[in-house]
């Protein structure tokens, strides 16, 4: 499979591999791309007798005109602020609030439960960092007082220590081999020594196990701020001059990532993140001694600043390169922003839904969905943590097709004229049939199967989430033939558990097929039954009848017979029995899950070696 801009030659490959036993293996590739893109598949070895199935997603979202919904992640003591850090690929967040005495308590976000993550036996903790295994890292006063980095495995706390004769360390970031950087200091000793540090669970990197000082740029102070699951290692650090300068460490060598034009011997002078390709945002001085948020990809781009504004720092980036972070506007109050080649510096406040109560203040981190964490002002007046998820994820507005191809396939009637194709997941899971009646000989059927499913590589990709206001059990089912309406009839059924049924609250026979007819354009399409009420009963071939079987095995079979082809989908009606909802939904979680924004790349048959 390979990706070009249209007119040029191919620049990007994918291999593909055959499906085995009615499955499928899972390949990624991530292109940001317009309508100039050209997508091209090649197969070596296809014949006329063959059939070959490329299933996928793209994402949708707009380069230029994205939105988001926010939401308030809360607080454990509802007193003071609470603050957002770090946001990990499945939307989980590491952050900290102040209870009633202004002691921070660190803690972990999961889908709107907040769990405190204790201390190492002093008076309280902060959490900054978060990996996708949600391993959290940050620090937390011992029986002694002192601060120590920790890392964080529900249930356990533990210290990991500090180097270089310092007393106190900080944790801020940690990656998918449980690598973590940070900071240790002597905080009762001005200038405070600080370091940079590598925690490493095993030896890497020529360093060994445990605690290492990843030293200076010739000066006396450093601090580590991020890492990649690369190894790649971001923060500042003094030169022999004494002025702290940004910069990228690998493999035991630091390099200075230069400057906007000045220096300072401030620790704010400094790399911030750094995301999978090495691509580095932070702060940095201009010769006229501004400070600016800063984007590194071989060179330094300065960011700018919001609009009447004087001084930006970024503090996240993904692997898109969308950079967020803080810029003070005109007035001089500070506002959360998001950064990319396309559109350049945008406020977050302006993306928000009209009326939201909010003021975003700071935005801390963007993982590589585009979820945003950080920190403002909700419309109780209350200082929050907040995440933002952006509005073409979670569905909704004109381009609400919120679905991912699980498999599609197609087939041609045999000799007597029937066919009957079991329909099957990407693993091979069987999801529901499509049977003919007596169909005209040599029709073919094409259908493919979609839901709102995480990245095939998410952890919790194999979870089925139900529609965003728990009323559908959201797989559809879209079959087309190359028949007329009046010459096929097809029983059409979808398999569910019992426990995703129950996930709703309800007992299948509650629940209703629905069918938008094929000829209606889907933004226009309705829901309507497919014919009666379900009922427990078996299939019949009587066109318009629906039922309902309970398979005895853990599953639930929906069906009905049909005359050509539809798009369908169990559920129960809506309160208004005939539109599908629009617009934005909050984010939420489990089986509740809002639907990511995903559309199938293609269902191809080739006959050909190249199409």
């Amino acid at each position: 499979m390979g990706v070009r801009e249209n007119g040029s030659a191919l620049s990007r490959f994918l291999d593909l591999t055959e499906a085995q036993d009615g499955g499928a293996d899972f390949s990624r590739m991530q292109v940001v791309s317009d309508v100039t893109a050209t997508i091209e598949w090649y197969h070596s070895n296809i014949a006329s007798a063959n059939s070959f199935f490329l299933v996928g997603h793209w994402n949708a979202c707009s380069l230029t005109s994205n939105s988001y919904v926010v939401t308030d992640l809360g607080a454990i003591t509802g007193t003071k602020s609470s603050l957002a850090y770090h946001v990990n690929a499945s939307g989980k967040v590491a952050g900290f609030e102040e209870d009633a005495s202004g002691n921070p308590i660190a803690w972990f976000a999961d889908c709107g439960t907040l769990t405190a993550l204790g201390t190492l036996g002093g008076s309280y903790a902060e959490a900054h960092g978060i990996n996708n295994s949600n391993r959290v890292v940050g620090w937390a006063h011992n029986a002694s007082g002192k601060r120590r980095a920790f890392t964080w495995v529900s249930p356990t706390m533990t210290d990991l220590g500090v180097v270089s004769g310092r007393t106190d360390s900080e944790s801020l970031s940690v990656n998918a081999n449980a690598e973590v950087v940070g900071t240790v200091v002597n905080f009762a000793s001005p200038p405070y020594n600080r370091l940079a540090f590598l925690y490493l669970p095993a030896a890497a990197y020529t360093l060994s196990a445990g605690m290492n000082s990843l030293g200076t740029l010739g000066g006396t102070q450093s601090v580590g701020m991020d890492i990649n699951d690369s190894g790649q290692v971001v923060g500042g650090a003094q030169n022999a001059s004494g002025n702290f300068r940004p910069f990228r460490w690998q493999n035991g060598t630091m390099t200075d990532l230069g400057t906007l034009g000045g220096d300072s011997s401030v620790v704010d002078h400094r790399a911030d993140a750094i995301n999978s390709d090495g691509d580095v945002c932070g702060r940095s001085y201009t010769a006229a001694g501004a400070k600016r948020a800063f984007f590194w990809d071989g060179s330094m781009t300065d960011l700018g600043v919001l609009t009447g504004g004087t001084e930006s720092w970024a503090f996240g980036i993904n692997a898109s390169q969308k950079v967020v972070g803080t810029s003070n506007v005109t007035g001089g109050a500070f506002r959360a922003f998001i950064w990319d080649t396309v559109n350049g510096m945008r406020n977050l406040n302006d993306l928000l839904p009209a009326g939201s109560g909010w003021t975003l203040t700071r935005a801390t981190d963007i993982n590589d969905d585009g979820e945003i964490v950080g920190f403002g002002t909700n419309p109780s007046g209350n200082v929050r943590a907040f995440l933002l998820t952006p509005t073409c994820k979670i569905g909704g507005g004109a381009a609400a097709a919120a679905e991912a191809v699980l498999a599609a396939g197609s087939g041609m009637t045999d000799d007597t004229g029937t066919f009957d194709r079991l329909v099957v997941d990407l693993s091979g899971e069987p999801l529901g049939t499509i049977s003919l009646i007596a169909p005209e000989p040599g029709l073919r059927v094409d259908y493919f199967v979609s839901e709102p499913v995480l990245a095939p590589d998410d952890p919790d990709s194999d979870t089925r989430p139900g529609f965003r206001d728990g009323v559908a059990l959201d797989r559809i089912l879209k079959v087309d033939t190359t028949a007329s309406p009046d010459e096929s009839i097809l029983t059409v059924s979808m398999h569910f558990t019992l426990e995703e049924i129950e996930e709703l609250g309800e007992d299948p026979s509650d629940l209703q097929l629905h069918v938008f007819d094929r000829s209606i354009p889907d933004s226009q399409a309705v829901w309507v039954p497919a014919g009666k009420y379900i009922g427990e009963s078996a299939p019949t071939s009587v066109i318009g009848e629906a039922g309902v079987v309970r398979l005895g095995d853990g599953t639930v079979e929906y069906w009905c017979v049909r005359d050509a082809g539809g798009t369908f989908r169990v559920g129960k009606p809506y309160d208004d029995h005939a539109t599908r909802p629009t617009g934005p939904a909050p984010r939420a979680c489990g089986v509740a899950a809002i639907p990511l924004l995903l559309v199938g790349l293609a269902v191809l048959l080739l006959n050909k070696s190249r199409r």
